[in-house]
C-alpha cells in the first residue's frame, strides 16, 4: 500500500498491480478494498472481460480516473500496451516464469 501511494501521490504515476492467485483463492477484492482504505482508485480487470475488448476497457477505466489497476498477469500477458501503468507490483507472481515476463513487457 505504501509503494503505491507513493508511486501515484508522490510521482503521479499509475500502478498496476499484479495478482496471480484470482480463482480459489481471489485476492483482488482484499487488495481493491485495502487500496481503496488508502485513497486510492482502484479497478479490478477480471477475466469476465474478453480479450477483444480489454484494451478498450481499461482505456475507459483510465480516462475514469483511476490510480490501481489490479488484475492476473495471465490477462494481460499478450496483445496489450500498458503505457498508462509504468509502475508495476507483483503481488504474488505465481510459477510461470513465460507469463510473469510475458506481463512486464506490456508497458
Amino acid at each position: 500500500m505504501e509503494l503505491c501511494t507513493r508511486e501515484v501521490r508522490e510521482k503521479g504515476r499509475r500502478v498496476l498491480v499484479y495478482v496471480t492467485f484470482t480463482d480459489t483463492r481471489d485476492l483482488t477484492g482484499r487488495v481493491k478494498e485495502l487500496l481503496e482504505a488508502a485513497g486510492l482508485r482502484t479497478r479490478i480487470l477480471k477475466g469476465t472481460v474478453p480479450p477483444p475488448q480489454r484494451e478498450r476497457w481499461i482505456q475507459e477505466r483510465v480516462t475514469e480516473g483511476i490510480d490501481v489497476l489490479v488484475a492476473n498477469p495471465a490477462l494481460v500477458k499478450t496483445g496489450l500496451d500498458l503505457y498508462a501503468f509504468p509502475t508495476f507490483i507483483y503481488l504474488c507472481p505465481g510459477y510461470s516464469i513465460y507469463t510473469l515476463r510475458q506481463a512486464a513487457r506490456r508497458a
